[in-house]
């Protein structure tokens, strides 16, 4: 997309190389000891950011009334290296379970992840950005039309490219003016119906119109304006207002 000429500011959002600590629980180590992976995941979650997304609790402070959010969680000056993270206490409630500590659970690996996952019906996408300067807009979406379908064959089974954006807005207005501007032609016909009392002689007069879209999209390659909401606005408006009455 960047070789496009009107393409600029082309660029991929997301960051894919957030440094990121990845534990893996050892399942068999933990149920040796009478603990589950829930327990360990849930131990580090508490400790971490606390309860609160989880299981909020709230006191209600008896003086004014007010309920207060209530997190409980390790202060981040006592986390202050991968030592003391690995220290993190892990029990449970059962009777009987002896406290571990997350490192004879755990198994560390440092590993890089996306800093940020966006969705799309559901699924992980990859938001790839562009902006439009000294193009028009469709001009511009044709070509990327045009390189995505290339691409097509080569995207992996399971993923697909959708266009997105600024676009979609265009095409939409686009087709519903268009559907605007038939209507247009169809009223102005069918009002000269009423006024000729007719169906052959508005017929023969409503054949000017194709003319007036020809003067039109002269007039737009003359001035340089590219086709767009206001034009076919025009272009709607000069349709309705061609409405000969009878003498």
């Amino acid at each position: 997309m960047r070789h496009i000429p009107g393409a600029v500011d082309v660029r991929v959002q997301q960051a894919f190389d957030a440094p990121t600590l990845h534990f893996d629980i050892d399942r068999t180590r933990a149920q040796y000891v009478g603990l589950q992976t829930r327990d360990v995941a849930q131990n580090l979650l508490v400790s971490l950011s606390s309860s609160f997304q989880t299981a909020p609790s709230f006191w209600l402070d008896p003086r004014n009334g007010v309920s207060y959010n209530v997190a409980v969680q390790t202060p981040q000056y006592r986390v202050d290296n991968l030592q003391a993270l690995q220290n993190t206490p892990i029990n449970n409630t059962s009777p009987g379970t002896q406290p571990q500590i997350l490192a004879n659970l755990v198994t560390l690996q440092n590993t890089v992840r996306p800093a940020s996952v966006s969705h799309y019906n559901a699924q992980p996408m990859i938001n790839v950005y562009a902006a439009v300067d000294g193009r028009d807009l469709g001009s511009v979406a044709d070509e990327v039309y045009q390189r995505v379908n290339a691409l097509q064959k080569e995207v992996p089974r399971g993923s697909h490219v959708v266009i997105r954006g600024q676009v979609e807005t265009m095409r939409t207005s686009f087709i519903g003016l268009g559907v605007g501007l038939v209507g247009a032609i169809v009223l102005a016909y069918l009002l000269i119906v009423v006024n000729f009392q007719s169906w052959l002689d508005p017929f023969i007069i409503i054949t000017a119109l194709p003319g007036a879209l020809a003067g039109i999209c002269w007039m737009l390659l003359f001035t340089r304006t590219t086709l767009n909401v206001p034009s076919l606005t025009g272009a709607i408006m000069c349709m309705a207002s061609r409405r000969p009455t009878a003498s």
